[in-house]
């Protein structure tokens, strides 16, 4: 007796579940214990979060595969891009084409680029990869579904609120099949849409809701990382969220919350001569029409960075800057400053950087203009003591101590900076940390010691030794061993 469509809709899980697990043995597919838990689970919404590298991806295409081939199910796989998306949909595809398959694949559109990701089987079920990104060229209303999967849930845009796309448009989508929801993703901060129903799901409090949460390593298959390394590296929050999978709020001062920046430990005083051959590193952000921000820093004989100088002026010609930093060059050289001093510039102001070099024949280079992991080198270098300031340099430690997170996030889900008074001295902090000129070498493992040139008589004295020594090399006046 062939069921029905309201039959078909009814009994869908009890219809999966029945071929699940001999499906999951076929593919060769072995769940670790919370990736057991979401596939047992036989609630309508399931919520599943876990740091990166966790396997959520892994458990959702495997489930969805396994609706795929239990009947004339259609599956939706539904990302703020098709970047997302895809991570989900290749892994459902892999399966598809597994031999054991009992269905053959009548369609096929794998074109993540073009926005083509569509699957049809020939007992009629059907997978779609769609953009919340892309829906004035690929509408996600109208259709019935029988499984959602919000891939990385936490990074669709404008997913939540009264006019927001899940009650205007998804929502309805699984209303005439009773349609089954999965959200496997790693946090984006405490949004409106995924936290409150994970936090009432995990209460209990959410009717036919299942919450579950594990921290990446857990996922001893997909996550190689040395976790203590990691915790050292990223910022606090950035580890609760990224790797343990906990919801954070994404407020406050980034500096001293997220990238170990400690004015007790990390600002000085220099009551000594700059020696003038310690590399020394400049970086701008011209500030378009914001004042220009300039800072220099040096690196010491041990490795350590320290920013020693600064200046913030409104309105300059390009010229005008070239004399300015020149001003301040000879405050630390006088007259023997060095031919070549790499100076970063936000790559965004190209014009800018091509004219200071051909005004003024300095040295410049488009800056590494990578938010977040600017963000998580500064957190590498606090954190090893290893980047400092002078005490002089106060709108530097002002932006250390006051620039903050926005409460917003981009078009990918990412947390971007509050346009505060502090964000252009904040870049040029960003540009430093990620400048190549930069030690990195963490205190622990290796110290830099000074030592004298040695002359030619010192060398031939070292005998065999030589041998098995780094001879010194001279770049710029200064000693590299």
């Amino acid at each position: 007796m062939e069921l029905t469509r309201r039959d078909l809709s009814l009994r869908r899980r009890e219809i999966v579940d029945s071929q699940k697990w001999k499906w999951f043995k076929s593919i060769g597919w072995k769940p670790i214990v919370p990736q057991i838990l979401c596939h047992t689970s036989k609630a309508r919404n399931r919520y599943a979060k876990s740091g990166r590298r966790g396997g959520k991806t892994e458990w959702t295409a495997h489930e969805a595969s396994a609706y795929m081939i239990a009947g004339p199910y259609r599956v939706w796989l539904v990302g703020q891009s098709y970047d997302l998306v895809y991570k989900e949909f290749r892994v459902t595809l892999r399966d598809l084409r597994n031999p054991a398959n009992p269905h053959s694949i009548t369609d096929i559109r794998d074109s993540k680029d073009s926005g083509h990701l569509f699957v049809r089987l020939s007992n009629g079920a059907e997978l779609e990869g769609k953009s919340t990104g892309a829906r004035d060229r690929s509408p996600i209303v109208g259709d019935e579904i029988d499984l959602l999967v919000l891939c990385e849930g936490a990074r669709i845009q404008n997913l939540g609120g009264d006019d927001g796309i899940w009650e205007t448009e998804l929502k309805g989508n699984l209303s005439s099949r009773l349609g089954d929801l999965i959200v496997p993703t790693t946090p984006a901060g405490k949004d409106i849409w995924l936290y409150p129903r994970y936090i009432a799901a995990e209460k209990g409090q959410a009717k036919d809701s299942f919450a579950i949460s594990w921290p990446a390593y857990e996922n001893i298959e997909g996550f190689l990382e040395d976790v203590h390394k990691l915790k050292r590296e990223m910022s606090p929050r950035a580890f609760k969220q990224e790797v343990l999978g906990l919801f954070v709020s994404w407020a406050g001062s980034i500096w001293l919350q997220d990238c170990r920046f400690n004015p007790e430990k990390h600002v000085i005083d220099i009551d000594y001569d700059i020696p003038e051959w310690w590399n020394r590193v400049e970086v701008i952000d011209p500030g378009f029409s914001a004042p220009l921000f300039w800072l220099a820093a040096v690196v010491d004989d041990i490795g350590n960075t320290i920013i020693v100088d600064e200046f913030e002026e409104n309105k300059l010609l390009t010229s005008e800057v070239a004399n300015e930093i020149r001003e301040h060059r000879r405050m630390m050289y006088g007259d023997k400053i060095p031919q070549r001093i790499p100076i970063h510039i936000d790559p965004e102001d190209a014009r800018f950087r091509a004219e200071l070099r051909e005004y003024s024949d300095m040295f410049t280079m488009g800056a590494n203009n990578d938010v977040t992991k600017g963000f998580s080198e500064g957190a590498i270098l606090f954190g090893a003591d290893r980047l400092f300031v002078s005490s002089k340099c106060k709108r530097t430690i002002g932006c250390l101590e006051n620039h903050e997170w926005d409460d917003r996030v981009d078009s990918t889900g990412e947390q971007i900076q509050k346009r505060d008074e502090w964000i252009h001295g904040s870049d040029t902090i960003r540009y430093l940390c990620l400048s190549p000129y930069i030690t990195r070498r963490s205190r622990k493992t290796e110290v830099i010691v000074p030592r004298a040139e040695p002359t030619v008589a010192e060398i031939i004295q070292m005998g065999n030794e030589v041998m098995d020594t780094r001879l010194p090399m001279k770049v710029n006046n200064a000693i590299i061993w």
